[in-house]
């Protein structure tokens, strides 16, 4: 399975579901690799230092979409759970 470091720390109120649909769609596991490969890239740009802040911006949209993306599937995929008590 992917490693999904970045993804759980952006996201860690969803890290059950993500981990239940990495199980279940191999879709969705490349999805949330492409998610950690943006965010390493994010990390190299910031890094690089101010001369490549315009591209570190980019992988922010990147990532913003990869993250609506994650988001779309998780609630469209998952089925979902009765709370208990409603």
């Amino acid at each position: 399975m992917a490693k999904l470091v970045a993804l759980i720390g952006n996201l860690p109120e969803h890290e059950l579901a993500i981990r239940r649909l990495c199980g279940l769609e191999p879709d969705f596991i490349a999805t949330c690799e492409d998610y950690e490969e943006a965010a390493a890239a994010l990390r190299r740009w910031e890094e690089a230092g101010p001369g490549h802040a315009a591209r570190a911006a980019e992988y922010r949209v990147i990532l913003g979409e990869i993250e609506a993306d994650i988001l779309k599937d998780l609630s469209t995929q998952l089925p979902r759970v009765p709370r208990q008590g409603a």
